[in-house]
């Protein structure tokens, strides 16, 4: 039993493992073996005290542990790495350009995409088209416009309550119907329907977007601008009149022309209102008098085409063109007042207000 224990005194036992406790009968102590390796150098040192020749001491090592639930032989495990797994390691790809020295270089993400400019340039485009609007309607019913719609409403009175009209439309037919004008206004005649030229003239508008992108885009977005503020002005006057005056088509009624409110709603032609829309607006945008000249010429063939194909009488044409007029000019007033008068919000401290400049 001594033998066994002096035994045991000499072993190391792994710090990872249990304590070695010492018997109270152990001969050779601790003492006595650095009294006994005092002058030895350090691997005799510890070649004595059975520790592995490193130069530090091992502090696990494979050989010194024993798995008790492992009953195999199988070859001692190798080290793991000290490399940290791949999920604790930061993709730097996808954070941008990171360098160790300073922020992010990319900052990529912080660039606006096309579709929100777009998005936002049409919620401000809207906001501004309201304002327009009003201001449009604003102009259509002050004092001028209705003074030169009096007169025009007067002149189309004469000739639907005369026979002007009647006469115009037997000699029309008669002299000036041809199969060559038929083949004109048949194909014209899609100007008139606004299931067509009202969203011809969004898209024209919509092209603002691609101002900086489209060369003359600006151009054809200010003529869709224009046309689209022309119908939303009159549209609203156009239909109210024609039930109002009440006269009804060539051939339809025994009254003719004449005026017989609330029975008819053909007063005024629809198509004539329109088709003339277009043309009237593109014409308000050149100096150029030949081209304006030619937009407004081409702007009467819808309402020709509707004398042409005996579905409205020359009042009734005549005034709807005439109301395109009016309200294309209510639009270019507005946007002549937008260089020449300026009101703006005012916010100060305490107050707030209006701030109104003219020019003149």
């Amino acid at each position: 039993m001594a033998i066994l224990l002096i035994l045991c005194a000499g072993c190391t036992v792994p710090r990872a493992g249990l304590f070695a406790v010492n018997s109270p009968t152990e001969e050779v102590s601790e003492a006595a073996i650095q009294a006994e390796t005092a002058g030895d150098s350090l691997a005799e040192r510890l070649a004595k005290r059975s520790i592995p020749p490193d130069d530090e001491p091992q502090m696990n090592r494979p050989e010194d542990t024993h798995d008790a639930s492992s009953d195999s032989d199988s070859a001692d495990p190798t080290p793991t790495s000290a490399t940290p797994p791949d999920f604790l390691t930061p993709d730097r790809s996808a954070i941008g350009n990171v360098s160790d020295t300073g922020p992010a270089t990319d900052q990529s993400w912080f660039t606006t995409s096309d579709s929100e400019v777009r998005s936002g340039w049409f919620r401000e485009t809207a906001r501004e088209f309201g304002s327009e609007v009003w201001q449009d309607y604003t102009n259509f019913y002050d004092c001028e416009t209705l003074c030169k719609f009096g007169l025009g409403l007067g002149a189309a009175a004469i000739c639907a309550e005369t026979s002007i009209d009647s006469k115009f439309d037997a000699w029309f037919q008669n002299h000036v119907r041809s199969t060559g004008t038929d083949a004109l206004t048949h194909n014209i005649k899609w100007v008139g329907d606004g299931v067509y030229t009202v969203p011809i003239a969004f898209g024209l508008y919509a092209l603002g977007s691609l101002a900086d992108e489209v060369p003359g885009a600006a151009e054809l977005s200010v003529w869709g601008n224009r046309t689209l503020r022309g119908f939303a002005v009159g549209v609203v006057p156009m239909l109210t009149m024609q039930v109002v005056l009440g006269s009804d088509r060539p051939g339809y009624s025994p009254h003719g022309s004449r005026w017989t409110p609330f029975v008819s709603s053909h007063g005024v032609s629809g198509d004539a209102f329109m088709g003339a829309m277009p043309f009237i607006a593109a014409a308000g945008m050149t100096d150029n008098l030949f081209l304006k000249a030619t937009c407004y010429a081409v702007s009467i063939l819808p309402a020709f085409g509707r004398i042409d194909y005996d579905a409205h009488y020359l009042s009734q044409a005549a005034l709807g063109w005439f109301m395109a007029y009016l309200s294309v000019m209510a639009v270019n007033d507005t946007d002549v007042q937008r260089f020449n008068e300026h009101i703006v919000p005012v916010f100060q401290p305490n107050q707030y207000g209006v701030a109104a400049e003219f020019r003149w």
